[in-house]
């Protein structure tokens, strides 16, 4: 499966992401790579998620600055989702 996820992430250019998964997955993907009781093929899944750029759809805000490349799109959000 790690090797399946980490072949899907080379493959993106970003991740859309909702507020609640956002949030979810701010609270352990930054530093994963960096924790001794993980796989190397989990290191390399945290060390892509870290790299790609993430858009937040939310309409209340989000701590972007909690995951390295993260950007809020705001009440705007399909707009700007669009502009993209």
């Amino acid at each position: 499966f790690e090797a399946y996820s980490n072949g899907l992430l080379r493959s993106l250019d970003a991740v859309v992401l909702g507020r609640v998964a956002y949030e979810r997955l701010a609270a352990y993907w930054p530093t994963a790579a960096e924790r001794p009781d993980v796989s190397a093929a989990h290191v390399e899944s945290a060390r892509h998620l870290n790299r790609l750029p993430k858009y937040v759809l939310t309409r209340r805000g989000c701590d972007a600055a909690a995951w390295a490349n993260t950007r809020a799109l705001g009440e705007a959000w399909g707009e700007r989702l669009a502009e993209l």
